[in-house]
């Protein structure tokens, strides 16, 4: 039977009550649930149907009139600017495919997944006793270069792992493809098709191995005066840019999965912007060449007016280089948003990067706690005269224990829809995950992350059931008797929230003073972006003794500082977008997988503006793209939605009934 998108949710709401009728008649509930119930019931009504519900829910008529107007118009098909863009297209797409360069990389790599393993191995033996050769050059003549033991042990590493390689008889593409292992990972989580894997085998290429040793000797004799593992690192990006440019959503998968272990890196942004900039020239190309599209909605065109104002204030500063280049690196990691809306098109290519963001997450949890029960967390950012049973932080990877938690949080979110979603095995996978990164976060002593992990876990279960209402109120009832089973030093570190004789607490209260004299005199243009504009300017207006300070510990009040009032109103005009499309969805879904990873972006977004009343954690830049990253997942989950519900009908049986309910109570 087939029905309108009213009629679906009215036959939902009939279904719940019906079935909430028939529960309490054959349970016989206790009086103070009935309360609780109707309490709850309440509560969700007023919140959903209210004037709050009214305007939150309202975007699709905000972008009905945005494509209907002008602006909408012309990036439509029948628009002049597209037909224009269309032409100037087609016009560089023929170019491309007829390219000697274009057409000269796809045939070198069509060589090398073709070339045998043992091309490789023969490669590696030759590069590893080459360089071990040089090593003990340099161990002889200090001079030329120093014989560290870690080259030594990389040149044995290399000159064993060739071993196997060299004895093996298949070629790279048949090996992954046989491999259960390689081909889950390129065929179910990168996403090739398994065509690829079916390549013809070329036996001439088995001839070539001369050249792979040639190669190995040329580059060993480079380790003379370079360090080997600088070598390797670069052919493992010529590699990683050959699987970004076949496909451009594995670069966004890359900067997920490795995304907190960036910070051990000497230069951290320059390797994640790397990643961004050759994943937007690869979707650039396809665009081109029309295999892949560009949509823009009105909450797009928010963040692109956001944007262009982070980069002016880094154009007009008191900071001067170091303003421009930070607002250039802030706006070039904005950019992974787009790429996510518009790259992200299909079901699966969500789950892949909810479960890189989860499993990338709970590897770095694990860190943290081990770190933490090893005895190696720092006592930094801790007042020890007040917190003298906290033997230090959890930082993990990252160099600020706060940086990590809030890294974390917004994780948690996505854990919690695993652990909705799976079952068997996978779900006791995604409880560990859900428990370690709340151990983790418990860890980071940050009371911040506490108090938006509990905020946000409240409500997302409020999202996606209304039965948790319930729940929820009686367990706020039986608060005090939490304080029997937590530890006092968790319970005495999160009531010293709002407590002045914490002298981080104190530090804040001063900064935010010193800020809040600053915006007075700087509330419409800001003083520019970045840090050497803020320790330029504060000490001018910081109390005695906080002169020090390299931001505000705020991000609402360092987004005023840095790109004035007018920055802050476009940061919560995105906001407002972002809260109005999701919610938008939310409320009246037509995929219930999609609406509750929607409602774990929205969690996790809330989660770091949470934090952000207390922290500036943007000053991070792992936390700063993990915050639009997370947004823009949102946003595509809404888009695939949308296409589903753009047919006006949906079929609905008895199966999506079942499935879909809780949604509704």
């Amino acid at each position: 039977m087939r029905k309108r998108k009213n009629d679906v949710i009215s036959d939902f709401e009939e279904t719940v009550v019906r079935s909430e009728k028939v529960k309490s008649e054959r349970s016989g509930a206790s009086y103070i649930g009935y309360l609780l119930d109707k309490l709850s019931v309440a509560i969700y009504k007023a919140l959903r149907g209210g004037f709050l519900g009214y305007i939150f829910s309202a975007y699709y008529s905000e972008l009905n009139s945005f494509e209907n107007g002008l602006f909408g118009y012309n990036l439509r098909t029948g628009g002049r600017v597209r037909r224009f863009l269309r032409h100037i297209r087609g016009y560089f797409a023929e170019s491309i495919e007829n390219s000697y360069f274009v057409n000269a990389i796809k045939r070198r790599i069509v060589y090398l997944i073709d070339l045998p393993i043992k091309s490789y191995g023969r490669f590696l033996l030759s590069f590893g006793i080459y360089t071990l050769l040089f090593y003990f050059i340099n161990l002889l003549l200090p001079a030329i270069g120093v014989a560290s033991e870690g080259r030594l042990n990389f040149c044995i590493a290399i000159c064993v792992l060739s071993i196997p390689l060299i004895f093996s008889d298949k070629t790279l593409v048949r090996a992954v493809y046989q491999s259960k292992m390689t081909k889950f990972i390129f065929s179910d989580i990168f996403g090739y098709r398994e065509e690829l894997f079916e390549a013809k085998e070329n036996s001439n290429l088995h001839y070539f191995s001369g050249q792979s040793m040639f190669l190995g000797l040329v580059l060993g004799v480079l380790t003379l005066f370079i360090n080997p593992t600088i070598i390797i690192g670069i052919i493992g990006i010529f590699a990683l840019c050959a699987f970004v440019f076949t496909m451009p959503e594995i670069g966004i998968l890359i900067s997920f999965v490795f995304l907190p272990f960036f910070p051990l890196l000497r230069y951290p942004t320059v390797f994640l912007i790397f990643i961004i900039l050759t994943t937007l020239t690869s979707y650039i190309v396809k665009v081109i060449r029309g295999k892949r599209i560009i949509r823009m909605e009105i909450i797009d065109l928010a963040v692109v007016f956001f944007m262009l104002t982070l980069y002016l204030s880094g154009q007009v500063s008191v900071g001067g280089m170091d303003s421009y280049l930070s607002a250039l690196v802030a706006s070039c990691l904005l950019l992974g948003y787009f790429l996510i809306v518009n790259l992200i098109r299909t079901e699966k290519w969500i789950y892949r990067c909810v479960y890189c963001i989860v499993f990338s997450g709970t590897l770095t949890a694990i860190i943290g706690i081990l770190q933490y029960a090893l005895g190696y967390a720092v006592n930094d950012w801790l007042d020890i005269s007040m917190f003298a049973d906290i033997y230090g932080r959890a930082t993990a990877t990252f160099d600020n224990p706060n940086y990590l938690a809030a890294y974390l949080a917004a994780v948690f979110p996505f854990a919690l829809y695993l652990f909705n979603k799976v079952s068997g095995k996978l779900r006791l996978l995604s409880a560990f995950s859900c428990i370690s990164i709340v151990l983790c976060v418990v860890f980071t002593w940050s009371r911040a992350a506490w108090l938006a992990i509990i905020i946000c876990f409240v409500l997302y279960l409020v999202i996606i059931t209304r039965k948790s209402l319930k729940y929820i109120l009686g367990a706020v009832a039986l608060t005090p008797l939490f304080s029997l089973f937590v530890p006092n030093s968790v319970v005495n570190r999160f009531l010293s929230i709002g407590n002045i004789a914490d002298s981080s607490t104190l530090y804040r209260l001063y900064t935010w003073n010193g800020c809040i004299n600053m915006i007075r005199d700087y509330l419409w243009g800001g003083i520019g972006y970045g840090q050497t504009a803020f320790e330029t300017i504060y000490p001018l207006y910081a109390f005695a003794g906080i002169e020090t300070a390299v931001h505000s510990h705020n991000l609402y009040l360092q987004i005023i500082i840095s790109m004035g009032v007018g920055g802050l109103v476009m940061f919560a005009t995105v906001m407002f977008f972002f809260a109005q499309n999701s919610l938008s969805y939310i409320k009246a879904p037509f995929n219930r997988s999609t609406s509750l990873i929607t409602s774990a972006s929205l969690v996790s977004v809330l989660a770091m503006l949470i934090i952000g009343v207390f922290d500036f954690v943007w000053y991070n830049n792992a936390v700063y793209f993990m915050f639009w990253s997370v947004l823009a997942l949102g946003v595509a989950c809404t888009r695939i939605g949308k296409r589903e519900s753009s047919r006006g009908e949906y079929v609905l049986d008895s199966d999506e009934r079942s499935t879909s309910i809780n949604l509704y109570i």
